[in-house]
């Protein structure tokens, strides 16, 4: 029998994964946090299922058997690399949503930027980005590069593994 739930305490839902199309399906996880932690924990970390899934992640790699079973090492490392993808890609965004994107945003509703005789179907160019912020977007998409190629060799590994498991699956029903 559960026992009923106090005013102190504050019901946490997880989803890992809001979209079924860019990861495998996930698992619901539920559970109930006081509401002093919870309200910790929201001050010092704003996204804390993207907290309690890394702290998740980085718990499994100290497991004994993280070490010795491959696939699950490489499945983990994989997912560990999906998150700073998104994440890297975020500060990208960041940078030229906060930079001169909102520059030019805030121009625009002043009236500084005129397009003249734009017809509905066409898109607004981009406009000017600062040297500075060249600079960070071209350091943060070379990040990104090197991390999408680690991704990719990682992939290729775990793919190869799980065609053989199949394989072999396959080979012992027969």
């Amino acid at each position: 029998m559960a026992a009923a739930s106090t005013p102190s305490e504050k019901r946490i839902t997880l989803y890992a994964s809001s979209s079924g199309r860019r990861r495998p399906p996930s698992k619901l996880v539920v559970f109930r946090l006081p509401l002093p932690l919870y309200g910790l924990l929201k001050m010092h970390a704003p996204n804390i299922s993207g907290l309690l899934r890394r702290l998740v992640v980085e718990f499994l790699e100290h497991l004994p058997s993280y070490l010795e079973i491959e696939e699950f090492r490489l499945e983990l490392e994989v997912e560990r690399l999906g998150l700073e993808l998104e994440r890297v890609h975020r500060w990208q965004k960041l940078v030229l949503k906060h930079g001169s994107y909102a520059e030019a945003y805030l121009q625009e509703l002043k009236g500084g930027l005129v397009y003249d005789r734009r017809t509905y179907y066409t898109v607004k160019p981009r406009p000017e980005v600062k040297v500075e912020e060249k600079l960070t977007v071209q350091s943060i998409i070379e990040y990104r590069e090197a991390l999408a190629k680690q991704l990719v060799e990682k992939l290729n590994r775990l793919i190869t593994l799980k065609k053989a498991n199949l394989q072999l699956e396959g080979g012992e029903k027969a």
